[in-house]
C-alpha cells in the first residue's frame, strides 16, 4: 500500500505571464524541468515519486494559452483551457460532440475543471481518455519553442507509451 501521508520532494514553482519567459526558464533549467496545464495527473506521480521535477512551470497565468476558437474551418483549444471549459464551448458542441461525450466520461466534474486537453495528451497514456476521439477527428498539435512553433498531427506526436514529439524546449 502507498504511504499517502509522505510529503512531495522538494521542487521549485514558478507561473510566468508569457511564453517568452517559459522559454527563458526552460532554456535556463535543467532537465528536470517539467512545464503543467492542469496537473491532475502530474500530481499524482509527484505524490508517488514516479516524477521528482526539481521545477514546475505553471502555464495558467500565461493568458493567451486559454481558449477555444474555430479558426478556418478548424477548431483551436489552447493549453490551458480546462475539460469543462471545452464541454461548455458552443464551437466544440457543434463541430466535435465526439469530444463532449469522452470529457462528460472523464473523472468528475471537480476534476475537469483543473484538468486540460494538452496535460491529457502529453502524458502519453496508452489509456489516455481524450486521446481516441482527437485521433478520430484527426487532430493535430501545434508545439512552441524559442524559435517558433510547428505543428504536427496527434497520431505522430505520441512516439511510444509515455514518450512524446515535444523537445526538451518546447
Amino acid at each position: 500500500m502507498q504511504d499517502c501521508s509522505r510529503p512531495l520532494a522538494e521542487f521549485d514553482y514558478v507561473a510566468p505571464r508569457s511564453l517568452h519567459e517559459v522559454f527563458a526558464l526552460l532554456q535556463n533549467s535543467s532537465a528536470r524541468a517539467r512545464v503543467v496545464a492542469g496537473g491532475t495527473d502530474l500530481m499524482l506521480e509527484m505524490k508517488n515519486r514516479s516524477v521528482q521535477p526539481e521545477i514546475l512551470i505553471d502555464l495558467n497565468r500565461v493568458s493567451k494559452l486559454s481558449f477555444v476558437e474555430l479558426d478556418d474551418h478548424m477548431l483551436r483549444i489552447g493549453a490551458t483551457t480546462t475539460l469543462n471549459e471545452i464541454k461548455e464551448s458552443s464551437a466544440i458542441q457543434q463541430r466535435a460532440p465526439l469530444l463532449i461525450d469522452a470529457i462528460i466520461r472523464f473523472a468528475s466534474h471537480t476534476i475537469r475543471n483543473r484538468a486540460t486537453v494538452v496535460g491529457n495528451l502529453c502524458n502519453a497514456s496508452p489509456a489516455a481518455d481524450l486521446a481516441p476521439s482527437l485521433l478520430v477527428l484527426d487532430a493535430v498539435v501545434t508545439l512552441q519553442g524559442p524559435t517558433g512553433e510547428r505543428t504536427i498531427p496527434l497520431d505522430e506526436f505520441f512516439v511510444a507509451p509515455g514518450c512524446t514529439a515535444i523537445q526538451a524546449n518546447e
